[in-house]
């Protein structure tokens, strides 16, 4: 085994320049499938997990062009979809947890994306959830291979419709998004992810001609198109928050727009108070707890945007919450699939929410874990879709029913 040994208390000094961020270039380089017209990339990070992206995409057939440190061209003008079904697909996908972004392009252009169970790092619970529900909102039919653990969508043409995304998953989001752009109508993404990795995909998509508005909230509304064109990208350095050197303070902090309860018990939510060393993570985390109060009173579509302005001389950051509560939402139907009757009254006892309700995110969270602990059923999936008019929203819980006598131990990517 391979040992470091570190000999602290010297001083550091230098420069260095970091390499683009490996969660963007992941996103980046699989949205390259969407158009035949060539697409430059830069500032690409010479890396295990970007590597062998690249190697897959030329396996699929994209033709690839190295112009030099970090910079890439990529033509996807002759893609070999047989690739998706042969065995050295399963084996590549399946030893990256990145492969499942080539989904969404692949499904969006050529109408299927398959995909082996992805592996890679282990970071916490990794859902495909997020993904493959908002495919299927999109009009795909869904398969799992389960001997050869192989996922697969296919559509003839997607359409746009809305949805409410169960997580504001960055890459469930950004598997959508690329999904969505040559859907057929307007799609509608709510509780989207906002990370600055997730605007950098949208602005580039915009660049090849795609119509995406909203970039940089939670609320996402994309026009599809017939085609994508050619464009040139650079990918953002690697964002690690270092606390050394000079830091960005948070100055004041402030809410505006929909105030559903009083401006102290709004603020009170935010996870960066004045003076404290400004963070991402706390900016994100911020926006979750104010959409929560506000979906948890009804207000489904509520749309949180963190606004700053930054005071370079001062290093100092003004935020501001500015939040759309939209209008609020009951229950209009629950519909029950996949089980047989007798467990249908089980499962409505087991759901917090009921027909005529006010939405809750909180409380189909809850009906969601609560329906799984009764361990009657394989998998189960708790999705929404319109109701009867914009104030009311379809509760859809599908599910798989266990064999008799067995039981399985979950985890999820």
């Amino acid at each position: 085994m391979g040992t470091f040994k570190i000999e602290g208390g010297h001083q550091l000094s230098g420069e260095i320049t970091p390499q683009g961020a490996k969660n963007e270039a992941l996103q980046i380089l699989c949205a390259v499938l969407l158009t035949a017209e060539k697409v430059t990339v830069n500032n690409i990070p010479d890396i295990v997990d970007v590597n062998k992206l690249i190697a897959l995409l030329e396996d699929l057939g994209v033709n690839i062009q190295k112009k030099g440190k970090g910079s890439y061209t990529f033509q996807a003008n002759d893609v070999n979809l047989d690739y998706l079904q042969s065995d050295q697909f399963k084996e590549d996908g399946r030893g990256l947890r990145g492969s499942i972004m080539l989904v969404g392009p692949l499904l969006a252009r050529f109408g299927k994306g398959y995909i082996p169970k992805p592996g890679g790092d282990k970071i916490g619970r990794r859902r495909l959830d997020t993904h493959f529900e908002g495919f299927i909102s999109l009009g795909a039919k869904f398969r799992y291979n389960k001997e050869e653990h192989f996922y697969g969508v296919e559509a003839k043409r997607l359409k746009g419709t809305y949805m409410l995304l169960d997580e504001a998953s960055v890459t469930g989001t950004a598997n959508i998004v690329m999904a969505a752009v040559l859907a057929e109508g307007e799609t509608t993404i709510y509780n989207a992810a906002c990370e600055p990795y997730l605007q950098q995909l949208c602005k580039m998509l915009n660049r090849m001609g795609a119509k995406i508005s909203g970039i940089g909230s939670n609320l996402l509304t994309i026009e599809g198109v017939d085609t994508l064109g050619g464009t040139e990208h650079t990918m953002l350095p690697d964002m690690i928050e270092i606390e050394e050197g000079d830091q960005f303070r948070v100055g004041t902090v402030e809410v505006e727009g929909d105030l559903l309860v009083d401006r102290e018990q709004l603020l009170s939510l935010s996870k960066l108070k004045e003076g404290d060393v400004f963070s991402r993570a706390l900016l994100r985390e911020s926006v979750f707890a104010l959409n929560d109060l506000y979906a948890d009173q009804g207000y489904a579509y509520v749309n949180v945007s963190p606004l700053t302005q930054i005071q370079v001389e001062e290093r100092r950051i003004d935020l501001a919450f500015d939040i759309e509560q939209g209008i609020q939402v009951h229950v209009d139907r629950i519909r029950i699939s996949g089980n047989t009757k007798t467990r249908d009254k089980v499962i409505r006892r087991e759901m917090k929410l009921d027909e005529g309700d006010l939405y809750s995110s909180t409380k189909l969270k809850t009906s969601r874990q609560r329906i799984n602990n009764l361990g009657f059923f394989e998998e189960v999936k708790v999705s929404t879709s319109k109701g009867s008019d914009e104030g009311h929203m379809n509760l859809d819980v599908e599910v798989k029913e266990r064999p008799t006598g067995t039981f399985t131990l979950g985890f999820g990517y």
